[in-house]
């Protein structure tokens, strides 16, 4: 099968279904005004998105579950960009329109995890609900009109991964403090009483430390935000 596939812009709209489970299409340019829904969709071996000039719309689902895809690159308007349109694109790490975006739908790239940077040079008239949900690596979000609705969502998902992080180093906090008061009860059961005051002291360290990040982690869930 192939591994590259160019539509031209006298390919005005590209089918819904058209390329769908196209397991061999590694890189993809298009010219079309329109991407129907679910055209590309578990293309697995799909990489790149480049497509030039104005485009209608991007359907839903358009390149839903398309795993490996890393990159889109888009070099002008788009109308719409559909409900799930990228959904679940797990290694994708940059998504860029060199235009403005009438309607972001909803989930348009939810559970792309693996995002680190979304622009939009123009604006962005409507986005849908959870449209970079689960986007938990996203560093850049660089948009003309940064609406409410989309910097909730930001904060919403770095708050998510800062909780995770402290959470982890909780964990690690407590995995040390179980081990330090095995050894104190192995020193006490021994008699070595200068060594176990200094486990003691250090088992105290710890407790404080471990207060310390359950604070900070109230403090991001009650909204005082610490990034």
């Amino acid at each position: 099968g192939f591994t590259t596939l160019t539509v031209p812009a006298s390919v005005g709209e590209i089918g819904n279904y058209a390329f769908s489970d196209c397991d061999g299409l590694e890189d993809l340019t298009v010219r079309t005004d329109i991407i129907g829904d679910y055209a590309f969709y578990d293309c697995d071996a799909l990489q790149s998105l480049i497509a030039t000039g104005n485009m209608n719309s991007i359907g839903q689902y358009a390149f839903n579950g398309c795993g490996e895809l890393s990159m889109v690159n888009i070099n002008g308007n788009v109308g719409t960009i559909g409900e799930n349109a990228f959904n679940d694109c797990d290694k994708m790490t940059l998504f860029q329109i060199t235009g403005s975006v009438n309607t972001l739908g909803n989930k348009a790239l939810y559970d792309c995890n693996a995002l680190e940077d979304a622009k939009i040079s123009g604006t962005v008239n409507s986005i849908g609900e959870y449209a970079f949900y689960n986007c938990d690596k996203l560093n850049t979000l660089d948009f003309i009109d940064k609406t409410e609705k989309i910097k909730i969502e930001y904060q919403e998902n770095t708050n998510k991964k800062n909780i995770s992080e402290k959470e982890k180093s909780k964990e690690e906090l407590l995995t040390q403090k179980k081990e330090k008061e095995n050894k104190l009860t192995e020193e006490k059961q021994n008699g070595y009483t200068d060594y176990y005051y200094s486990l003691e002291n250090e088992i105290n360290k710890i407790e404080e430390q471990v207060t310390e990040i359950e604070f900070e982690i109230s403090k991001i869930k009650n909204g005082y935000y610490d990034n």
